[in-house]
């Protein structure tokens, strides 16, 4: 039998993990168990020292949808959402690795200025945590909920990449007792520890790191 991962985030076809495990005899399956909704916020003032920080692809979506970019300094973290800002925008800043320490690189380079985070109701505001609380302002844009019905093929290697995918895994779910657990860092592992299943979390968010984490689990 092929070893099976559960990877709990909605991926593209030609996205790099998902090109990298066709290579490999692993079975994938991608789905996130939580969905979005948009929220009523005012777009703030554009201004030339500005930041906005995006933290995923989705606060980048449902911001544009209401609000432009320009004028704003721009920020992100990870690849995927400066892959969404690129689009139409180039940002200064681009974080990667465990949020935390985003945040103290980005501390660096904040300066004087202030920084916007748009973002989710449910939102750990890791980030922003670290940050003069004077120079931070918060914009709840969407909030995040567990989808209602799903069912989640029995696995190998369960990988979540949320603590709200966790919850909402949890919830009507169990892993089986012979299968490993990965986590998207350290906010997903206190998640899974609140459920009594300790993981092991990539050495940071880069496909090659989710990939080799992987394989290392399942003894590949």
């Amino acid at each position: 039998m092929k070893p099976s991962v559960f990877y709990s985030a909605n991926l593209s076809a030609d996205s790099p993990l998902v090109l990298a495990l066709r290579k490999t005899d692993i079975q994938l399956h991608a789905e996130s168990l939580i969905e979005h909704h948009q929220l009523e916020f005012e777009c703030p003032e554009n201004r030339s020292n500005t930041w906005l920080f995006f933290t995923s692809p989705r606060a980048v979506a449902f911001y544009q949808q209401s609000c432009s970019l320009d004028h704003f300094k721009i920020a992100c973290l990870g690849k995927g959402t400066l892959k969404a800002l690129e689009k139409t925008h180039s940002p200064a800043f681009v974080g990667e690795g465990e949020v935390e320490e985003v945040g103290l690189q980005f501390l660096k380079i904040l300066g004087k200025d202030e920084v916007i985070f748009p973002c989710s109701q449910q939102s750990l505001l890791r980030i922003p945590s670290v940050l003069p609380q004077n120079q931070v302002q918060i914009i709840h844009i969407y909030s995040t909920q567990a989808k209602s019905s799903f069912h989640i093929p029995d696995a190998h290697l369960y990988f979540f990449t949320s603590p709200s995918n966790v919850h909402a895994f949890f919830a009507k779910q169990v892993p089986p007792k012979n299968s490993s657990i990965l986590a998207m860092g350290a906010s997903t592992q206190e998640a899974l520890l609140s459920y009594g299943h300790p993981s092991v979390t990539p050495k940071n968010y880069l496909p090659e790191s989710q990939l080799e984490a992987i394989k290392h689990s399942l003894g590949r």
